[in-house]
């Protein structure tokens, strides 16, 4: 779900993507089937397996380009 929703665009779309929907819900935002939170939940592990992917600090990761962490991740492959 979250992989068809990396597209999405604006904050009332992407609320319920990052915060879950209970919080959707309550911002007047549709809810998309995820729990709370499921965002950064998402966000934490891509992360983790960028960097442990790439050997690169969470510095250097701060500077890299969106597509390229998804991309050396390997997330959502």
């Amino acid at each position: 779900m979250i992989k068809e929703g990396r597209k999405t665009k604006g904050f009332g779309e992407v609320s319920a993507y990052m915060f879950g929907d209970e919080v959707a819900k309550k911002q007047g935002y549709s809810p998309v089937g995820l729990s709370a939170n499921a965002g950064y939940t998402i966000g934490y592990h891509l992360i983790k397996q960028y960097l442990a992917n790439s050997n690169k600090s969470i510095a250097e990761a701060t500077l890299t380009p969106t597509e390229e962490i998804i991309r050396i991740s390997k997330f959502f492959d």
